[in-house]
């Protein structure tokens, strides 16, 4: 696993709130394919409220669980679909999050989908905490602990 991912990624439980525009036979919006306000990525609340009373597409909203966070973005799972490059909204507690869908993998049942997020609403904990937060870095670093620990125990025991 590529540790460049795991820096500043958080494992969580979470439910939340996902809305996204349906194309409502519209093109998706995806890269090369921006659609309202700049590209994907680029998305704030006034592009969101924009789009989502134009004609562009009808707003969906599911609960769902968020799986994990990032500053860049998050995962969460839902029981149907979001089409890759759906505009969305994700709501963690009363702080909502702006972006795209970046992929959506079927998996155990259910569906994994993959959000970035705009350069407006980038994620911190200083902006909100989701439940069960854990950090995968920490996770790391004491399972790294706990192998030196116990390669020192083995060799003491083998003295």
């Amino acid at each position: 696993m590529d540790n460049r991912r795991l820096e500043g990624r958080f494992l969580c439980a979470d439910l939340v709130q996902l809305d996204w525009l349906t194309d409502n036979g519209l093109r998706a919006i995806a890269p090369g394919n921006p659609g309202p306000g700049e590209a994907g990525e680029q998305r704030n609340e006034g592009q969101w409220r924009e789009a989502a009373g134009s004609d562009y597409g009808v707003v969906r909203s599911e609960q769902a669980l968020l799986e994990d966070i990032s500053p860049l973005g998050g995962c969460v799972q839902l029981e149907e679909p979001v089409p890759v490059g759906s505009i969305v909204m994700l709501t963690v507690g009363a702080t909502p999050f702006y972006g795209h869908v970046c992929y959506c993998t079927f998996r155990d049942d259910t569906y994994f989908i993959g959000l970035r997020f705009s350069n407006d609403t980038p994620w911190s904990t200083r902006v909100v905490v989701p439940q069960h937060l854990v950090s995968l870095r920490q996770l790391g670093l004491a399972a790294e602990a706990h192998e030196q620990e116990f390669a020192a125990l083995s060799r003491d025991s083998g003295e």
